[in-house]
C-alpha cells in the first residue's frame, strides 16, 4: 500500500525557509555574553580570549549586511545583531575612538621622558646582536622595558648573561634584571623589586625565577621625584598546546590560568600599596577582550587614548593576516601623563611591535 502523499502547497503560498540568519545572530550574541561572563574569572575564559578582537565587530557587521537576504524575523535578527555589535565595539573589539579626537598636548619643555617597552622574542637567539643593539639605540629612549631577555632552545627557557655587551652598548645607563625581564634607565635606579607570583603550578624548568617573576618594578630617581616603572610579561592564555581535543590542552589552559591569576594578584597587591607615580608596560598576552585587564583598569589609567591608531594591534603570527591581535599595553597612575604612544615596527626582530611613549610627571599635587 503506497504511503499517503502530502498535500501540495496552494499556488502563491510562501515557502517556509530556514531561519539561519536569526540562529546565527542568537548564537553570536550568546558567545559574546558567555565570553564576558567567563573571561578573567575561569580558565574557560582563556580559550575565548584568543579570538581576534576585530571579530567582535566584523561578525555582527557581516550579519547586518546580509540581513536583506536573510529569512525569518528580520526585525529580531537586526535587534539581536545590533546588541552584539554594541557590546563588541564598546568592550571587546579594541576600537580606539580617541584616535578620532585631538592628540594629547606635548610635554612641557624639559619634562619629557621617552620610554620603550618591547618583547624582543628571545633576545638575539635568531638575530645578529649588532642589529638588535642598533635597533634599540635608534629608539633613543630614556627607559627601556625589555622582555624575553633569554634564549629558548628546544622549548625550554634558558638564562643568558649578556650584561657586558648591554653596558657597552648603553654606557651610563642603570640596569636591573630579574628572570627574563631587563630594564635600562638613564635615571638612577633607587630600588629593584621583583614581583613573585604565589601558589604557582609546579615549576617545569631548571630556572624557577623565569616562571616566578613576571613583573619587575624599578623605582627611578627622576629629578626630585621617584617614578615606579613595572616591566611586565605574563604567560600566554593557552600555552603551547593547540589541539583543543586533547587532554593536555585543557590541563595546560588551567595551569596558564593559575599562573596569570597569581601574577595579576602580585601586581595589584603591589600597586595598591604604591603611592608613587606609576607606569606599567609590557607584553600582557591579553587582548582588548580579556577580563584580566579589568582589575588593572580599576587601579590605573589605560594609555590607549594617546594612540593615534583606530585599531591598535601589536602582535603578528606568521602565516596569518598581520595585526589581528593587540597583546601589549601601558597603564599609568599617580600623575604620569602620556603625550605620545605608538607601536613601532620591530623590523623583523620580533613578532611583537615595540611600544614607544613620551611621558612626563605632573607637578607635585597635579593630576
Amino acid at each position: 500500500m503506497a504511503a499517503p502523499r502530502e498535500p501540495a502547497s496552494e499556488p502563491g503560498a510562501p515557502r517556509r525557509r530556514p531561519r539561519v540568519g536569526f540562529a546565527l545572530a542568537v548564537t553570536w550574541l550568546a558567545f559574546v555574553l558567555i565570553h564576558l561572563a567567563l573571561t578573567g574569572r575561569t580558565w574557560l575564559g582563556n580559550v575565548t580570549d584568543v579570538v581576534p578582537p576585530l571579530l567582535y565587530a566584523v561578525a555582527p557587521l557581516a550579519l547586518l549586511l546580509g540581513l536583506p537576504w536573510t529569512a525569518g524575523p528580520r526585525r529580531w535578527t537586526a535587534l539581536v545583531t545590533t546588541a552584539a555589535l554594541a557590546i563588541g565595539l564598546s568592550a571587546e573589539a579594541g576600537v580606539n575612538w580617541h584616535a578620532l579626537t585631538a592628540p594629547a598636548p606635548p610635554a612641557p619643555p624639559g619634562s619629557a621622558m621617552r620610554v620603550l617597552a618591547w618583547n624582543t622574542q628571545y633576545w638575539d637567539q635568531d638575530d645578529d646582536p649588532d642589529v638588535l643593539y642598533r635597533y634599540l639605540r635608534a629608539q633613543r629612549a630614556d627607559v627601556y622595558l625589555l622582555q624575553e631577555y633569554l634564549h629558548w632552545p628546544a622549548r625550554t627557557p634558558q638564562r643568558i648573561d649578556q650584561l657586558a655587551a648591554v653596558r657597552r652598548e648603553f654606557p651610563g645607563f642603570h640596569i636591573a634584571v630579574r628572570g627574563e625581564l631587563l630594564t635600562l634607565s638613564r635615571f638612577p635606579i633607587v630600588r629593584t623589586t621583583p614581583l613573585r607570583g604565589r601558589d604557582l603550578p609546579a615549576d617545569p624548568s631548571p630556572w624557577p625565577e623565569f616562571w616566578a617573576v613576571k613583573a619587575l618594578r624599578t623605582d627611578l630617581r627622576v629629578h626630585d621625584r621617584e617614578l615606579s616603572v613595572y616591566n611586565l610579561h605574563w604567560d600566554t592564555p593557552i600555552g603551547d598546546s593547540r589541539n583543543p581535543l586533547s587532554a593536555g590542552f585543557h590541563r595546560q589552559v588551567q595551569e596558564q590560568h593559575q599562573r596569570r591569576a597569581a601574577h595579576l594578584r602580585a601586581l595589584t597587591h603591589d600597586l595598591t600599596r604604591n603611592r608613587r607615580p606609576t607606569l606599567v608596560a609590557g607584553d600582557f598576552n591579553s587582548t582588548p577582550a580579556s577580563g584580566d585587564l579589568r582589575e588593572i583598569r580599576s587601579l590605573l589609567s589605560d594609555a590607549t587614548p594617546a594612540q593615534r591608531d583606530l585599531l591598535p594591534a601589536s602582535f603578528r603570527t606568521d602565516g596569518l593576516i598581520p595585526g589581528l591581535w593587540r597583546l601589549d599595553w601601558v597603564f599609568t597612575g599617580g600623575g604620569v601623563r602620556v603625550h605620545r604612544y605608538r607601536f613601532t615596527d620591530a623590523q623583523g626582530l620580533s613578532d611583537h611591535e615595540a611600544q614607544s611613549l613620551v611621558v612626563s610627571l605632573a607637578p607635585h599635587g597635579g593630576g
